[in-house]
């Protein structure tokens, strides 16, 4: 778009108020894949917040949710285990957390649903010998 405007002749002062230097600077490839779920993270409007599925309750699995409910990227994140009474835990937790948004645990099919699925799963306990 800003091509365009430069194109034309535009420059900054064709540029669409919510489009400056810094805010365009500050884009990475993860924001502007974003768009893709209707999601603009520059702006911050939401038109659709994509419902994510984070499969593993592990360290990363917990701290991916927390993260996509802080940034507010999800507006519905679903959590799923082998070991469910670990997940429903760690779901309890992060409701504490007081972030936008919504966490609950889901089944596989349940999370086979979502917009967005994250594997977090590890290979499962290691056999000790």
């Amino acid at each position: 778009m800003l091509a365009r405007l430069a194109r034309r002749g535009g420059g900054a002062a064709a540029r669409p108020r919510h489009f400056s230097d810094d805010r365009i600077a500050r884009a990475t490839r993860g924001q502007v894949a974003m768009r893709q779920f209707g999601y603009d993270p520059l702006s911050g409007a939401s038109m659709h917040a994509p419902h994510v599925a984070v499969i593993g309750a592990g360290f990363v699995g917990v701290n991916t949710a927390l993260a996509l409910l802080q940034r507010n990227i999800a507006s519905r994140v679903t959590l799923t285990d082998v070991d469910e009474e670990k997940c429903l835990g760690e779901v309890l937790d992060l409701e504490d957390a007081g972030t936008p948004g919504s966490i609950a645990v889901a089944t596989p099919e349940a999370a086979g649903q979502a917009d967005v699925i994250v594997i977090t799963a590890g290979r499962g306990p290691r056999a000790r010998g």
